[in-house]
């Protein structure tokens, strides 16, 4: 799988609005970090050309990440089960024409974030539901930007760099997760 990550910061000196200009710097910084990548990466150092790179705060800890693509047939990450169940649902709802899907369904860089902060809580606490992920997310924020030019929900160009909201599948699972949009 490719795709482009930060390490995480530790923001507990921080009061809420650095906090939340930490987070927009960190999604704009790696938009460009994994756009400009070139040559031999190391894992998660991959050049992204297109795509969304987004930064999730949660407790004392901002962690950044890009939408995955596949590579000679590697998986997708690995997402935490409580995360699948939400964007399973989702799926059934698109199925019975309840809604659209977005295009990067499951491929996100809201996927890799939430997926990734559940696996690390769940080291100290048991994660197994929607609901178990929606009191382990309580208070987190998300902020998500165009790595490339892309297209919004509603087909207008959003430039590289920029806010890039959420595709039609994230959008429900983040508010079934209770986690908050930063825009």
């Amino acid at each position: 799988m490719r795709h482009h990550r930060r390490d995480a910061l530790d923001v507990s000196g921080l009061d809420a609005s650095q906090r939340m200009r930490l987070l927009e710097h960190e999604a704009g910084e790696l938009a460009n970090d994994a756009q400009k990548a070139s040559g031999q990466q190391p894992e998660g150092k991959d050049r992204i050309p297109q795509g969304c790179s987004g930064a999730l705060v949660h407790d004392d800890v901002i962690t950044s990440h890009t939408s995955s693509q596949g590579r000679h047939g590697q998986k997708y990450p690995d997402t935490h089960s409580a995360l699948q169940s939400a964007y399973d649902d989702v799926q059934a709802r698109a199925d019975r024409g309840e809604l659209v899907l977005g295009r990067g369904h499951g491929r996100c860089a809201e996927v890799s974030l939430i997926s990734d902060r559940l696996h690390e809580l769940g080291r100290t606490e048991s994660i197994s539901t929607t609901d178990d992920a929606r009191r382990a997310l309580a208070g987190s924020k998300i902020y998500t930007v165009a790595v490339g030019e892309q297209f919004d929900n509603d087909g207008n160009k959003v430039a590289h760099g920029s806010y890039l909201p959420p595709c039609r599948s994230c959008g429900p699972v983040l508010e079934a997760l209770g986690v908050g949009l930063h825009s």
